[in-house]
């Protein structure tokens, strides 16, 4: 069981994904994937490369590609010749399953969890090209004033020089150098290194933000078809739920009612930095927040009160037939899946309420009620870099 961790803890303080090719159809091309795990409890480098040729209609090459953006929304990663699950795709794997007969509830399922993945890869970008009709303009503007925002706030906490410049590079959009010359685009041509110093020493001069328009003309198709997958657009104009989750995510600190967006790492990856969410105008956000943000906005689902009595023993019930059906959903795995991950259980909840049209059980208060009570049918134990699994008695 990998834990998840950040190569690069600075890394968490942006949220955009890099690639320009492999983003397209991505309801479909993960639906099928999903339907190969579920089918098969494995998913091999030669059945993966089968389905990119035989599924996604794509070549060779799209092998790699298509994997490099799977593995930003957590569904699959490829080293050498070897192909890992992630836990994105187990609990789409799970959710498969326990929806085996109802594909329309299944489709939802697979949607909350996908919002999910794509708002912690690419929620910097995709909200504010979702805020801004994926109008061209407007979406530079609104790119424009989140990666501000961010720079802004951060300048405000860090005084080095040298990270400074380096969470600069990290939140703003890096231009791709032009075809001649070797200049990127946007950018001004480099003083001459023999140059005298003009500023003193440490001098950390403000940089304007440039948006490119080759940046703009890339991630808005892809986004846009996002948008579609998802439900954020009815016919021709923004959906009921695209409304209702821009409303409500600024509640919890994503963005300002209005534009723009910007996601800031989650408290307990904040706390990684040393950098306290109050002092860079953040919340202290967990998963668990955005997921029931989510629900929100595909049905104004909300999180049910907690209860002892027989609603609490349902729900832990609930949750042992997801832990089997997470040991039994991997080949090679699964025999030595003696937990159950918290990044698996809380999304695989969120999304089955989802799907059955009803509010989210108080799955995290639950869980710390049965782990400190008498009966103590369920703990929680520590996996680095995660917030824990559950373990069954």
């Amino acid at each position: 069981m990998a834990a998840i961790v950040q190569s690069d803890p600075y890394q968490s303080l942006s949220r955009k994904i890099g690639y320009s090719v492999g983003l397209e159809f991505l309801l479909r091309n993960v639906k099928a994937l999903t339907n190969l795990y579920a089918k098969d409890a494995d998913v091999s480098y030669a059945s993966w490369k089968q389905l990119v040729h035989e599924s996604f209609g794509r070549s060779d090459r799209a092998v790699a590609e298509i994997a490099n953006v799977f593995g930003s929304l957590n569904l699959i990663r490829i080293i050498g010749r070897e192909l890992h699950v992630l836990y994105a795709l187990d609990a789409l794997s799970i959710l498969r399953r326990l929806f085996s007969d109802d594909e329309e509830s299944f489709d939802r399922a697979l949607r909350v969890v996908l919002m999910q993945q794509v708002l912690e890869a690419d929620g910097d970008i995709f909200l504010n090209c979702v805020h801004s009709g994926f109008e061209r303009r407007s979406c530079a503007i609104s790119i424009r004033e989140m990666i501000n925002w961010k720079v802004d706030k951060l300048n405000q906490v860090i005084k080095n020089p040298a990270l400074r410049s380096k969470i600069r590079s990290i939140v703003s959009i890096q231009s791709s150098p032009a075809n001649s010359g070797g200049t990127a685009s946007g950018a001004s041509a480099r003083p001459s290194p023999f140059a005298g110093r003009r500023e003193p020493l440490g001098f950390d001069a403000p940089k304007e933000v440039v948006v490119p328009d080759s940046y703009l003309e890339k991630i808005i198709p892809t986004r846009k078809g996002w948008a579609q997958d998802l439900g954020f657009f009815d016919g021709d104009g923004p959906s009921a739920l695209s409304v209702r989750l821009l409303a409500v995510l600024p509640n919890i600190g994503i963005g300002v009612t209005g534009g723009p967006y910007f996601f800031w790492p989650y408290a307990r990856d904040l706390a990684q930095l040393r950098i306290a969410p109050d002092v860079i105008g953040a919340k202290s956000l967990t998963d668990w927040d955005l997921l029931l943000c989510i629900a929100r906005g595909f049905g104004e689902f909300c999180e049910e009160t907690f209860t002892e009595g027989e609603a609490l023993d349902r729900l832990m019930a609930e949750t042992r037939t997801v832990f089997d059906l997470y040991r039994s959903g991997s080949k090679s795995r699964g025999s030595i899946r003696h937990q159950l991950p918290l990044y698996v259980a809380k999304p695989v909840c969120v999304a089955k309420a989802v799907a059955e049209e009803r509010n989210v059980p108080p799955l995290p208060s639950a869980i710390a009620f049965e782990a400190k009570g008498a009966r103590r049918l369920v703990s929680v134990t520590h996996i680095r870099g995660t917030e824990g699994a559950l373990v069954f008695r």
